[in-house]
């Protein structure tokens, strides 16, 4: 059969032409009779049979169909046709479309699951491609771990080194995990097993110290940090690292008193001892200079952190020994003198200069020199010694003199002169008793030098001075801001 359309042969059973889409009738064979009326249509026919007007429906078939035949003719050819097209579409037309309905129903079925079995078997090569795949179980941990599911990460990642168990990567993250959710334990277990691999990662080291601190292990931190291989790695525990202290001196034999002095790199406390022993945390605790005098001393001292990590005990040795102070230095050397100058005498400023001048060394229990020694007449001799501030003794100094003066007024002379003079001022003398004691020179004269003694023989401290040539008469006094002696006429 072929389409009246398009003329494209049309397959059995097929109701539309596949090219064009025009709908195929299939009707049988009629009698030719019936021709004329299926060709002016089945409806002019059955509105002849059924007009109610019989004149009306003769006139309009004959109008129609050029070879009239009997009205019950036609109504029986008419009945005949109808039921005949029936019977021919529901033989031919309605088991078709049943049948094509059905296929298509079962294809689509088909290919539906056919879709449905190839995705699955793609989703089920996908997933077990990323079930064995090290980044992908990586990646999803990192996931996990940075939306703060820490559980899921951990699991994650437990697989992803099962798959790879040399992946730095994912033991790093799996200790993150065990940091989060405070398993510290288990996070340092997996963080010192690749520190045995490399001694020099600094990111190992930062989780350790993070893990430790979360648990106060501030010991196990000190530890670190003494064997820290690099001067990198030791600064990342430098907060917490607790070195021995620094001492102000080094120890070692010393001549003078000494102030010992500690100081710490990071705040705590500092314990010492100072008789050679451990230092614990009942020493003596450092709040002041250690101060250390003559002999040996033996100071031993450690830190104790804020953190309460100790440091190593450090110990320093000190020997003092005073030995000997300064000796004196005489202004007025050994000699003889004819204009005897006082005997001036420079010594250091701590020492206390003793002196002696019966050829005895002194002692501290000699004279205590104040001012410049007047000398006496005639030869003496002088021994000098200084003592310090700490009992440090200086070597004698020895020096003799002889005071030879060109007098031309003699001593008893010149006693009385000045006995005389006093009598004149209205003083009494009778009680009193002057000697000559001492010589003086000034200016190229010389004097006699009169001490005033009391009637129990005692010095008065006044002191009179008589020109042993011009006989003039003078009070001697001593001037302590200048260091000299003064001459006043009386």
């Amino acid at each position: 059969m072929k389409c009246p359309k398009c003329n494209t042969e049309i397959k059995e059973g097929y109701l539309y032409c596949q090219n064009c889409g025009q709908e195929i009738r299939m009707v049988p064979d009629y009698e030719v009779e019936l021709d004329a009326l299926i060709d002016g249509g089945v409806s002019d026919v059955a509105n002849i049979v059924d007009s109610p007007d019989e004149n009306e429906k003769a006139e309009t078939a004959a109008t129609h169909v050029e070879n009239p035949i009997s009205r019950e003719a036609l109504r029986v050819a008419t009945k005949t046709l109808e039921k005949d097209v029936d019977k021919h579409r529901e033989e031919t037309e309605t088991p078709v479309k049943k049948t094509d309905k059905k296929t298509k129903i079962i294809l689509v079925g088909i290919g539906v699951f056919s879709v449905i079995f190839i995705a699955l078997i793609f989703i089920a090569i996908i997933n077990f491609n990323r079930y064995f795949s090290v980044e992908y179980q990586y990646s999803e941990a990192l996931k996990y771990y940075n939306i703060g599911n820490y559980a899921d990460s951990l699991k994650v990642a437990k697989h992803a080194l099962d798959l790879d168990k040399n992946d730095r990567r994912i033991k790093l993250l799996l200790a993150d995990d065990y940091n989060q959710l405070e398993k510290y334990d288990e996070s340092n277990a997996i963080l010192y097993s690749l520190l045995e691999q490399n001694t020099e990662d600094t990111e190992i080291y930062e989780r350790i110290l993070d893990n430790c601190i979360a648990t106060d292990n501030y010991t196990e931190i000190d530890t670190l940090a003494k064997l820290s291989p690099t001067e990198e790695i030791k600064s990342i525990f430098s907060p917490y690292m607790a070195d021995p202290p620094q001492f102000s001196d080094p120890g070692g034999e010393y001549e003078d008193d000494l102030s010992i002095w500690l100081t710490a790199n990071t705040p705590g406390t500092i314990y010492y001892t100072v008789d050679g022993s451990e230092p614990t945390e009942k020493s003596i605790i450092y709040k002041e200079p250690i101060e250390l005098t003559e002999g040996e001393t033996t100071i031993s001292a450690l830190l104790v952190n804020d953190y309460g990590i100790k440091s190593a005990s450090v110990t320093n040795t000190y020997t003092i020994e005073y030995g000997f102070t300064a000796a004196p230095v005489l202004i007025q050397k050994s000699g003889t003198y004819n204009i005897p100058e006082p005997v001036e005498v420079q010594y250091p400023d701590d020492c206390t200069l003793y002196y002696t001048d019966n050829g005895e060394d002194p002692t501290t229990e000699s004279l205590v020199y104040e001012r410049p020694i007047l000398l006496p007449m005639g030869k003496s001799e002088y021994r000098f010694m200084c003592v310090d501030d700490k009992d440090r003794v200086s070597d004698v100094v020895v020096a003799t003199y002889n005071v030879e003066m060109n007098c031309i007024i003699d001593r008893e002379t010149a006693v009385n002169a000045i006995k005389f003079q006093l009598i004149s001022r209205g003083e009494n003398v009778f009680d009193m008793s002057y000697k000559v004691r001492a010589a003086y020179g000034q200016n190229g004269s010389s004097y006699y030098v009169i001490y005033e003694y009391s009637p129990n023989d005692r010095r008065t401290g006044r002191m009179f001075a008589v020109d042993t040539k011009l006989g003039s008469l003078f009070s001697l006094t001593y001037n302590g801001e200048t260091g000299k002696y003064v001459l006043t006429s009386i």
